[in-house]
């Protein structure tokens, strides 16, 4: 888990792990407050993809046209308000080559709207990446666990006990068939990369699910609780590594530069500063000085373009850096109002932004990890 002092996980965070904390001592802080904290996300053994996330995307059909290269998520491709240096040249989508990775587009900005799972390989318009229409205007590639998919789907919002619920290990081509039905109004994804689909036979609307809670049918942009069928997505594993956890450091922001891949723990990163990471598997924590001390800074899964988006300051130079190898079960964490797990209880799986807010007092004395970090 990672604990923060101030709502909205802001501040630098402290990484519990499974264990328990009769004190607060390990914080080295006269007076600690916990006002927010969230589970790790990280997933387990991996399969690597056989590129790294990149995509063409060209301005007209068939490959015509201006066209640009992308790594990274685009939150909007008409963006008239972003900074002339990240704006992309491109107003429209026309046709696209993947060459690398899984990517979902989007048919509305902010990743909202009619949602389509991209592939590698080469679509020459709408129709072939089974749009319903031409309108694209947001991407973002997928980083997940390929390995493993495990995942519970439940008739009632927030994971209800008084409704049905299914664990799901693979493909359903039609849920009425099995007894649970067509009704699905909260999803956890335990493991592995989902596609859900709103008819039987894998047709129909479809939701890209990665590892996560979803309580509701607007956490993975539901029109409505119909979901009739369900697919892990699973990667070509021939010549892959498993269970690797590999981190890419770059000298320049934007992934630009040297590039250093890290798969162990290091004490001394002394070949480049550090300017952008992309965490391919795992998590791992950088530190600011040698030999794992100082600021500390956790990078989950996920790309990360410059300093300010790893968390850290446009100033900070990364010296060390070490892999969180964990696997991890379901997150769940206690915390007492007194030292030693005595007082008033109180017990989360899911992330809190604000304990106060809640309702908590925020002064914390003893900790209790039962699950996940």
């Amino acid at each position: 888990w990672l604990i923060y002092e101030e709502p909205g996980f802001q501040g630098v965070p402290l990484m519990l792990e499974p264990g328990e904390y009769p004190n607060l001592a390990f914080w080295e802080k006269k007076e600690a407050y916990i006002r927010s904290m969230r589970p790790l996300k990280m997933g387990g053994r991996k399969v690597e993809f056989s590129g790294e996330p990149k995509v063409i995307i060209y301005e007209k059909p068939f490959f015509e046209g201006r066209h640009v290269e992308i790594e990274s998520e685009i939150f909007m491709f008409d963006d008239k308000e972003s900074e002339e240096k990240t704006r992309l040249p491109l107003t429209s989508v026309g046709s696209m080559k993947v060459l690398g990775g899984l990517w979902v587009a989007y048919e509305k900005p902010g990743f909202e709207g009619h949602q389509y799972l991209l592939e590698e390989g080469a679509y020459r318009d709408w129709k072939d990446w089974g749009g319903y229409d031409e309108e694209l205007q947001s991407l973002r590639p997928i980083v997940g666990d390929f390995t493993s998919s495990h995942m519970i789907m439940y008739s009632e919002k927030d994971f209800g006990s008084k409704g049905s619920n299914i664990n799901v290990l693979g493909i359903i081509s039609n849920l009425k068939d099995t007894g649970y039905g067509l009704r699905t109004q909260s999803i956890n994804v335990l493991s592995g990369v989902w596609v859900a689909y709103e008819n039987p036979e894998f047709t129909g609307e479809q939701y890209v699910l990665a590892k996560g809670l979803y309580p509701s049918i607007e956490a993975w942009g539901g029109k409505n609780c119909k979901i009739s069928s369900v697919q892990p997505i699973v990667m070509d594993i021939v010549g892959s590594e498993r269970g690797k956890i590999k981190v890419q450091l770059f000298s320049e922001p934007e992934f630009k530069g040297n590039c250093q891949i890290f798969e162990k723990n290091t004490r001394c990163i002394d070949s480049f500063a550090v300017k952008s990471s992309k965490i391919l598997d795992g998590s791992c924590i950088v530190y600011d000085q040698e030999e794992f001390s100082g600021n500390q800074y956790v990078l989950e899964e996920g790309i990360y373009p410059d300093l300010t988006a790893m968390g850290c300051s446009p100033q900070a130079v990364l010296k060390s850096l070490r892999i969180i190898n964990i696997e991890l079960s379901e997150p769940c964490i206690a915390l007492f109002e007194k030292v030693g797990f005595q007082g008033k209880k109180i017990e989360f799986s899911t992330e809190i932004l604000n304990l106060q807010f809640l309702g908590y007092n925020p002064r914390i004395a003893s900790v209790q990890v039962l699950g996940g970090v």
